[in-house]
């Protein structure tokens, strides 16, 4: 884990937020990189990459490459007048229930 401080008044939520989508994208394009290949990764937005790992084969036979598009979004870390706090464990555990009230 990378721990930021709100204590240095220099840091603001927003500075903060951006710093971590930069980071976890800079370690997605790596993550890709190091698995599929540097040509199977390209950067088409300032903070969407995509990711050519599949190919199909069209109606006329031809394979044409299928794109995975990742955007990181940095969830609330506390409660406010417009969102709640996100919790990954408890989104889990709700998608896990939810999940296993389908089977």
């Amino acid at each position: 884990m990378i721990d930021f401080d709100f204590t240095d008044s220099i840091l603001t939520k927003q500075a903060a937020t951006n710093k971590m989508r930069e980071i976890v994208l800079s370690e997605l394009i790596e993550c890709f990189k190091t698995k599929y290949g540097d040509e199977a990764v390209s950067i088409v937005g300032n903070n969407e990459i995509s990711v050519g790992r599949f190919t199909i084969k069209d109606g006329d036979g031809f394979l044409q490459e299928v794109n995975i598009n990742l955007s990181p979004v940095v969830k609330p870390w506390e409660d406010n007048s417009r969102f709640h706090k996100y919790d990954r464990l408890t989104e889990e555990e709700c998608y896990l229930s939810y999940k296993n009230s389908k089977e």
